[in-house]
């Protein structure tokens, strides 16, 4: 079976393949992690990719991990200035 490139581009159908369960359970957290790297104005998308991610495997811990990591990121970036000591 041939795989599909890792891309960003691909989400929107990713996400409605992977609803159906026809992909790599990896491959939404693998875009999730791509777009959190991309910044701030890719959250929203990392963050769908990531509870996609979750819901393809909610008896992983990783994932659970993952998507808490991503919200604690994007908390911080979001508001640095109620983080300063």
């Amino acid at each position: 079976m041939d795989r599909i490139p890792l891309a960003a581009e691909s989400a929107p159908s990713l996400n409605s393949v992977c609803q159906h369960l026809f992909c790599d359970p990896n491959q939404p957290q693998q875009l999730a992690d791509l777009l959190a790297n991309e910044g701030p104005q890719r959250e929203r998308e990392a963050l769908q990719l990531s509870r996609l991610a979750l819901l393809n495997d909610p008896a992983s811990p990783f994932r659970w991990c993952d998507l808490g990591d991503l919200y604690l990121d994007f908390r911080s970036t979001a508001d640095p200035a109620q983080h300063a000591d």
